[in-house]
C-alpha cells in the first residue's frame, strides 16, 4: 500500500524498549560454504565481475558498474546490520546468500573447474553440447544450496523454507527457481505475473522456456516441471505479488551523480543541520547529571536529527519538483535496441524505434529514442519522460528514471517494477500496453501537465529507495576515517558527500520495512488462529 513507507527510515524509537522492538525483523544470515559464495569471488577472471567495488592504485575505491551488484551489497548490508541476529532461534527471516549472477557470469569466462563444457558433461554421455547456463545453474548452485540447507541445518524444514528470503536476481529472476523454492521469499528485480510463463530472452545459452527440451534431450537438460514456472500448466509463475518482493539493481553514484533529486536533497539536509538550535553536535554533547541513561540519550538526538534532516531532505526535493521545469527532451529512452534481434525486449524497443527513432515517420527534435551516448546521464536529469522497457529480462531503466526526476514510462505488461505492491506506483509512473507503442509519445503529450506535476512530486518523495544509498554512505565514512581513498575519476568523493546527507530510507532499509510488514502480519495471523 502507498501508506506503507509513511514515517520514515526503519527503527530511531525513542525508548530502550521500542528500540530493542526496532530491531525486528531480526535476521540469520546462513554462513555456507565458500563454493556457494566467496569461492565464486576468488576464482573469477576479471577484478570487476562479481563485485560492487574494488581497489585500485593507492588503494582507491572504485565502484563498479556492475546491475547485478545487490547479490553482494545486500549480503554485506544484512552482514553489518543491526537486524543481524547470530541466534537462529530467535530469527524472524533466514538469509540464503547465493550469487547466481556471478555464477553465470563466470560461464562466460570459463576455467577448467568452471565451465559449460564441465557441468553439461556430469549429466552424461553426449551432453557436453546441449546444455545450457540454465541447467548449469540449476544443477550445480540452485539444487545443491537447496540440498545443503535440507540436509546440514534443521531451520529450512521447520517451515519447508517459509521463513526464508533467498535471492534470484539474474535476468529472468526466479523463472527457472527449482519449484522447491515456492514456499521461500523470493528477491528478485524481475517481477514478472504472467501464468504458464514462457522465457523471452534473445541470448540462447539462458533461454529455460522451450517445452520440447524436455522430450528431445530428456537426459540433458533440466525438466520444465521441476522449474518455479513450469508446471502444472498454466499455474506456474516467476513472482508472486504478496509473497516475493521486486527490489532496485544495483546502480553506482555516476549513475546519478547529475540528479537534481540527489543535489536537493543533500541541500536540504545540511541547512537542516546547520541552522538546527541547538546543533546537533551541542546536544549530544549536553550530558548533564539530569541525563540517567546516557546511551538513551545519544540514541534519542541521533533519532531526532535524523527525523529532522530526512524532512528537510524530501521536503527540498519535493520543493525542486514543484518549482524547477525539465527543460530536456520530452521523452527519453537510449539502450541496447537490437534491431536484429527481435527476441530481446519482446521486441518492444525496435518497435519504439521503427516508430521514434532518428529519421523515422514519427520522430521529433524532443524526442530520443536511440543507442547509448556521453550525453545519457545529462538527458535523463532533464527529460519529463523516461521509457522503461525490458531487456533480457528485467533492465535498470525505471531506477534510471526515478533517481534523476524523470517520470517513468512502463512498457512491460504483467511485470512488476520495484516495490509495487508496497508503493504506489501509479502515483510516480505512467504504464503504458506494449500493443500500442505505436501511439506511446502522443499518448504521453496529451497527459494534462497537472498530473505529471504530481508524478513529479510524488517521485521527489520516494526517490532515495531506489538506490543503495547507505551502502555508499558507509563507504564516505571510511573515508573520512582515512582507511580507504575515493577515486576522483567519476566525481565518487562528490557524490558520496551529496549521499551522506540523504537521511530517507534507501534500498536496504526499504526492504527491512517491506520485512517488518510482514512479520506484523505473520504475528497477527498467528494472533486470530489462537
Amino acid at each position: 500500500s502507498a501508506g506503507l513507507f509513511d514515517g520514515g527510515a526503519a527503527g530511531g524509537d525513542a525508548s530502550a524498549t521500542r528500540r530493542t522492538h526496532a530491531r525486528r525483523p531480526l535476521i540469520y544470515v546462513y554462513d555456507f560454504l565458500p563454493k556457494f559464495t566467496t569461492a565464486q569471488l576468488q576464482h573469477r577472471q576479471d577484478v570487476r565481475k562479481c563485485v560492487t567495488r574494488f581497489a585500485e592504485e593507492g588503494n582507491a575505491t572504485r565502484f563498479e558498474d556492475n546491475l547485478y551488484g545487490a547479490e553482494v551489497a545486500l549480503h554485506e548490508l544484512l552482514l553489518d546490520s543491526p537486524h543481524r541476529t547470530d541466534n537462529p532461534e530467535i530469527a524472524d527471516f533466514f538469509f540464503v546468500p547465493m550469487y547466481h549472477f556471478c555464477f553465470v557470469s563466470r560461464l562466460q569466462q570459463p576455467t577448467p573447474g568452471h565451465s559449460q563444457q564441465l557441468f553439461a558433461r556430469t549429466r552424461g554421455a553426449g551432453c557436453d553440447q546441449r546444455g545450457s547456463h540454465v541447467d548449469a545453474v540449476f544443477q550445480h548452485l540452485f539444487q545443491p544450496t537447496l540440498d545443503h540447507l535440507r540436509r546440514d541445518y534443521p531451520w529450512w524444514n521447520r517451515t519447508n523454507g517459509a521463513d526464508h528470503i533467498v535471492p534470484f536476481l539474474h535476468d529472468e529472476g526466479a523463472c527457472y527457481a527449482p519449484r522447491e523454492f515456492g514456499d521461500a521469499t523470493l528477491l528478485v528485480h524481475w517481477g514478472r505475473r504472467d501464468a504458464d510463463a514462457e522465457s523471452c530472452t534473445g541470448y540462447t545459452a539462458h533461454d529455460w522456456g522451450d517445452r520440447t527440451r524436455d522430450e528431445t534431450h530428456a537426459s540433458c537438460v533440466v525438466k520444465r516441471a521441476a522449474m518455479l514456472a513450469g508446471h502444472p500448466r498454466g499455474k506456474g509463475v516467476c513472482y508472486r505479488r504478496g509473497k516475493d518482493v521486486v527490489i532496485p539493481p544495483w546502480r553506482t553514484p555516476r549513475q546519478f551523480l547529475e540528479s537534481p533529486l540527489l543535489a536537493a536533497s543533500a541541500r536540504g539536509a545540511e541547512e537542516a543541520r546547520r541552522t538546527a538550535s541547538p546543533t546537533f553536535e551541542e546536544a549530544l554533547a549536553d550530558v548533564s547529571s539530569g541525563v540517567d541513561d546516557v546511551e538513551a540519550h545519544v540514541a534519542d538526538v541521533e533519532a531526532h536529527a535524523a527525523r529532522a534532516m530526512h524532512r528537510a531532505s524530501v521536503d527540498a526535493a519535493v520543493r525542486y519538483a514543484r518549482t524547477q521545469p525539465r527543460d530536456g527532451p520530452f521523452f527519453l529512452f537510449r539502450g541496447s535496441i537490437r534491431q536484429h534481434n527481435p527476441a530481446h525486449s519482446r521486441g518492444t524497443r525496435q518497435e519504439a524505434f521503427r516508430f521514434y527513432g532518428p529519421g523515422a515517420a514519427k520522430s521529433s527534435p524532443d524526442v530520443i529514442v536511440d543507442e547509448g551516448a556521453e550525453t545519457y546521464r545529462r538527458e535523463l536529469a532533464t527529460a519529463t519522460f523516461c521509457g522503461v522497457f525490458q531487456g533480457d529480462g528485467w533492465s535498470a531503466r525505471l531506477e534510471d528514471a526515478v533517481l534523476n526526476g524523470c517520470v517513468p514510462v512502463v512498457v512491460m505488461d504483467d511485470v512488476d517494477v520495484a516495490w509495487e505492491g508496497y508503493l504506489d506506483v501509479d502515483a510516480i509512473a505512467v504504464r503504458h500496453p506494449r500493443r500500442e507503442i505505436h501511439s506511446l509519445v502522443e499518448t504521453l503529450r496529451a497527459i494534462p501537465p497537472e498530473r505529471i506535476a504530481k508524478m513529479r512530486v510524488a517521485g521527489a518523495r520516494v526517490w532515495h529507495r531506489f538506490a543503495w544509498l547507505g551502502y555508499f554512505a558507509a563507504e564516505r565514512e571510511r573515508e573520512r576515517a582515512g582507511l580507504v581513498r575515493l577515486d576522483d575519476k567519476f566525481r565518487d568523493a562528490e557524490t558520496l558527500g551529496k549521499i551522506a546527507g540523504v537521511h530517507g530510507a534507501d534500498a536496504f532499509e526499504t526492504l527491512l520495512q517491506v520485512l517488518r510488514h510482514r512479520l506484523v502480519e505473520r504475528e497477527l495471523a498467528g494472533s486470530a488462529s489462537e
